[in-house]
């Protein structure tokens, strides 16, 4: 279980929400068995995310079929509560072709990291130019 920080879709809050992250092949996916829960709908209006105690910052995106199917499959294998395995159109069990077969109703989002992107460059001592006599007297320079 990870805290997924979103922001509401209507009111702009920030709104914490206890949720399974799963990992495949080295990438992060949500699941939902129902597309209409609040925490997608706020991630379908706000990508912008926070997992846990705010230095993980991801976009939110929804997955293509070749990456949803095998994050449903590991979602479902690692979900240990009854209650909420019932709740999905296909068992623990489910074979890939039977997990595609209703996609159309399980939402996955795939998180990916926010790279920080650079405005400017500060340079930590300054610039030295060294100019030599040659250099100077090719550019028409003052001989020194």
């Amino acid at each position: 279980m990870r805290v997924v920080r979103t922001t509401g879709r209507r009111s702009g809050q920030q709104r914490s929400t206890p949720l399974g992250v799963v990992q495949v092949e080295g990438a992060l996916y949500l699941v939902s068995p129902k597309p209409g829960r609040d925490w997608v709908r706020n991630l379908e209006s706000h990508p912008h995310l926070v997992l846990d105690s705010g230095e993980d910052s991801r976009t939110a995106v929804a997955a293509e079929p070749a990456q949803a199917t095998p994050a449903v499959s590991a979602y479902l294998r690692s979900m240990r509560a009854p209650w909420a395995l019932r709740a999905f159109p296909v068992g623990p069990d489910a074979g890939l072709a039977e997990i595609i077969d209703h996609l159309d109703i399980i939402a996955v989002t795939g998180l990916f990291p926010i790279t920080p992107v650079t405005t400017g460059w500060r340079r930590k001592r300054p610039l030295r130019f060294r100019c030599t006599r040659a250099v100077r007297q090719a550019d028409g320079g003052v001989q020194v």
